[in-house]
């Protein structure tokens, strides 16, 4: 998604919820967001996500890192939120989605990085 995007629709979305307000029905927004917030962080994991393999931030490690850390956080937030499975229970999962991402990172980035590096680390 491209940088500028992110606003526009954040704008419509408040809109919107103006304007349901404003017809006469009154959304929970409170009660919604005590209990979906967790799905703000995995559009963001999902936003880097897709930032590091379609967009201009491709060549930047920490983007796929990330969304892969934002992501399985939101979604171990939202487990302990909707299904009442506890957060203490599920970390466990956020230390296999960093090694997970690290290993997409070499794999991925092997070929990428190897231009760049040779000889022990050493830059040329």
């Amino acid at each position: 998604m491209r940088r500028g995007l992110l606003g526009p629709i954040m704008i419509i979305a408040l809109g919107i919820l103006f304007l349901i307000n404003t017809l006469g029905y009154d959304p929970p927004i409170g009660v919604l967001f005590h209990d979906y917030w967790p799905f703000l962080l995995i559009a963001a994991g999902l936003m880097h996500i897709g930032r590091h393999f379609y967009g201009e931030f491709g060549s930047r490690p920490g983007t796929l890192v990330s969304g892969i850390v934002l992501t399985t956080l939101g979604i171990l937030f939202a487990l302990q939120q909707l299904v009442n499975i506890p957060f203490r229970s599920t970390w466990p999962l956020l230390l296999i989605a960093v090694g997970v991402a690290g290993l997409l990172q070499f794999t991925a980035g092997g070929a990428a990085f190897s231009n760049r590096w040779h000889g022990g680390g050493s830059r040329r």
